[in-house]
């Protein structure tokens, strides 16, 4: 039907032809039943057309199995806030740490994982789902612009599970204007901050915090090396050897002119 559909839509003018189609069939069985069918990947069906079979029990595995293919399809991944202070809601004169786990683009950790500390970050989704997440561990929340880091991206955000307690008071702080940074759990050694949680326009976004050296700063001098120590990068010789091994499109007088003379030898 949807070759079909693509056929009738090249043949009509107030149509929009489909370029690429995607299909995605996901077949669920109520806990008590056997499934009875297996998995089939992803295949082309036509040059605009691909399909694939997944097939789940009912309940929270159909939940899980969902998570995880809108994760694929939309190239996301997890991150989980660690440590966050809660009061209790029977007892408001205590708290308790809790966890809230975060959906938002890959990209968000391509710097993460760039960086000398990144061994060991991913860990098991802590909600269950098939997919790994980055915890990171809440740190002291800022509430002025001053104090703030530069950022080289941001991320839109979602909670794995909107309806939880700790997930709806996450929301609510970062909406009231506050931001808060994230941190590396590291073993020994200073806090790498990594990542902050701010909202904007009443939307809540993941920031990417450069670990290394700012991408805002100005670029180091060819002449400072490690520690500040001037390094001998032989920036004469390497000008002398770039202009000794030109190369520039030929011209008939220039092959007149180098005619006869020795080829180039070790």
């Amino acid at each position: 039907m949807i070759i079909t559909c693509y056929e009738n839509s090249l043949m009509s003018y107030y149509s929009l032809p489909i370029d690429e189609c995607e299909l995605v069939v996901v077949h669920s069985v109520p806990l008590d039943q056997e499934i009875r069918l297996n998995d089939r990947p992803l295949r082309e069906v036509s040059p605009v057309l691909r399909s694939e079979l997944n097939t789940s029990l009912s309940g929270r595995h159909l939940y899980n199995k969902l998570v995880y293919l809108c994760c694929r399809h939309y190239d996301l991944c997890s991150t989980t806030v660690t440590g966050i202070p809660m009061k209790e809601e029977q007892n408001a004169s205590s708290s308790a740490n809790y966890d809230v786990e975060l959906l938002h683009p890959a990209a968000a950790h391509d710097d993460l994982f760039k960086s000398e500390h990144a061994e060991g970050l991913v860990i098991p989704s802590k909600e269950g789902l098939p997919i790994e997440t980055a915890p990171l561990k809440w740190c002291t929340p800022k509430s002025s612009v001053v104090e703030l880091h530069n950022c080289s991206s941001a991320y839109r955000i979602c909670p794995v599970d909107v309806n939880s307690r700790p997930s709806s008071c996450l929301t609510n702080f970062l909406i009231g204007g506050r931001a808060v940074m994230l941190e590396q759990p590291r073993k020994s050694g200073t806090k790498v901050i990594s990542h902050m949680l701010a909202a904007h326009g009443g939307e809540i976004f993941l920031h990417s915090i450069p670990s290394s050296r700012s991408i805002l700063e100005d670029p180091p001098s060819i002449s400072e090396g490690c520690g500040g120590r001037v390094t001998d990068y032989r920036i004469t010789a390497f000008g002398e050897f770039m202009k000794e091994n030109r190369l520039a499109p030929s011209t008939s007088g220039l092959l007149k002119k180098l005619e006869g003379k020795p080829s180039y030898t070790k």
